[in-house]
């Protein structure tokens, strides 16, 4: 089957590597994008990459698929081949509302049925899919022979900017030397936005290397971190830190410990880096400080920076009030010397049921794993002179718990999906006069 270059050229110059519940009967005050909700994920039992979204429900969740076959790995000769570019972590919008992700699509430069990857942006209320990126179309050499010639481009690693208006991604370049674009060949970043229009290269690092993986951390108004995953032939690994609007790199990790890194993620203040190793122990660094141990017991899927800002999500074993302890999507609480933590507080706390994240395929890109976790938009509830009184249905109490029976009055606090109304019992609320000053 052709191919943009001879396969074995091609290959040498790229790498392939809980539910949410509330309750009032008056409207919320304000929102807080502090809990983790759904989870986008990338199958990997098929080898076709279905893009899938995990809801957790009470003891479990539902998934469903977004996009089918987001990559194809060639099983048999007859097959197409391998879609040039990474299968990669999709990434939330930093309010949920949005998933970002690298899907392959034709190249029509080549044909005979190959592909490489371009971003997309899927809306999850409407269900709209939108391709935001279009790599240029490759270029087939023939024969295989000198001159070199033939070329290859391929999007993936999609990072959302903060304020949500712009995905910073990987451009891939694969070339034959006797191209004029061989001097660009590597995998570099580059910024899309959604709102102006537009499309920028950032970083331009050519030769033998590539970023091939991305998280981008921060609050809009203030400090915002995009970070990279890069290589370089001979010299190692580097995590490194990129100015999204000059492209300027600096190393936030370097030598044993950004080699020894099989996952990582910048927390949502934008001011430190979660990092794993495949012992299983984690770390978070500091970007220009020192780093401070996370523990041990973080499992093979990988880590993710929770949207709460306590500390990465991992799975794991976690305790369930009332149910005792369930493998799932669990909280490791970081050392916070000013926040406030108590000593009871669990090391790990359970957050959700596990999606079925595992497969006989690769598990990630290079320096990162192919999940991430949606931040939600949760009601925080003001009502003066509550004081903690008992919440009631038509008479039932739900709040507070009991020994049993509380899977179904966690789902009578279920809010709507406008996050304000009731979507379990509609009377549910206070049992107290909120005016009350008693």
């Amino acid at each position: 089957m052709p191919h943009p270059l001879p396969l074995p050229r091609l290959l040498a110059l790229f790498l392939l590597t809980a539910a949410v519940v509330a309750c009032a009967s008056v409207p919320a005050q304000a929102a807080w994008r502090g809990s983790p909700g759904k989870i986008a994920y990338l199958e990997r039992q098929s080898g076709e990459y279905d893009l899938r979204v995990w809801t957790p429900r009470l003891g479990d969740g539902v998934s469903t698929t977004v996009h089918q076959r987001t990559f194809h790995f060639q099983d048999a000769p007859d097959e197409p081949p391998t879609t040039m570019g990474m299968p990669s972590a999709p990434a939330w919008s930093p309010d949920g509302t949005r998933l970002a992700y690298a899907a392959q699509i034709p190249d029509t430069g080549i044909g005979h049925g190959v592909t490489h990857t371009a971003i997309f942006v899927w809306e999850l209320a409407s269900g709209r899919v939108t391709q935001v990126t279009t790599p240029p179309a490759g270029k087939l050499d023939d024969d295989g022979q000198a001159p070199e010639l033939g070329w290859g481009y391929a999007d993936f690693a999609p990072a959302w900017s903060p304020d949500g208006t712009t995905i910073a991604y990987v451009r891939l370049i694969a070339a034959g030397r006797d191209e004029p674009v061989y001097a660009q060949r590597g995998a570099n970043v580059r910024a899309v936005s959604l709102t102006a229009g537009g499309d920028r290269a950032l970083t331009r690092e050519y030769g033998e290397q590539g970023y091939w993986s991305l998280s981008w951390g921060g609050d809009p108004a203030g400090q915002t971190r995009l970070v990279g995953y890069h290589t370089v032939e001979g010299a190692g690994v580097r995590l490194r830190a990129i100015d999204p609007t000059s492209g300027a790199a600096t190393t936030v990790l370097s030598g044993d410990a950004a080699g020894l890194t099989t996952d990582f993620d910048v927390t949502p203040d934008g001011l430190a880096v979660d990092t794993v190793r495949p012992d299983g122990t984690a770390f978070r660094r500091v970007i220009g400080g020192s780093a401070v141990a996370l523990g041990d017991g973080f499992g093979g899927q990988g880590i993710r920076s929770s949207p709460s800002g306590n500390g990465p999500l991992h799975v794991g074993p976690g305790t369930v009030p009332g149910l005792g302890t369930r493998l799932g999507i669990v909280e490791r609480q970081a050392p916070d010397p000013t926040g406030d933590v108590w000593p009871e507080d669990p090391r790990d706390r359970w957050v959700s049921a596990t999606p079925p994240m595992h497969g006989t395929f690769a598990t990630a890109t290079p320096g990162r794993s192919l999940w991430d976790v949606q931040a939600q938009q949760l009601p925080i509830i003001n009502i003066p002179g509550f004081a903690g009184s008992d919440i009631r249905c038509n008479g039932e109490t739900l709040w507070p718990p009991s020994a049993t029976g509380n899977g179904a009055r966690l789902e009578a606090m279920t809010l709507a999906d406008d996050g304000k109304t009731n979507a379990g019992c509609r009377g549910a609320g206070p049992t107290l006069d909120p005016n009350d000053d008693e």
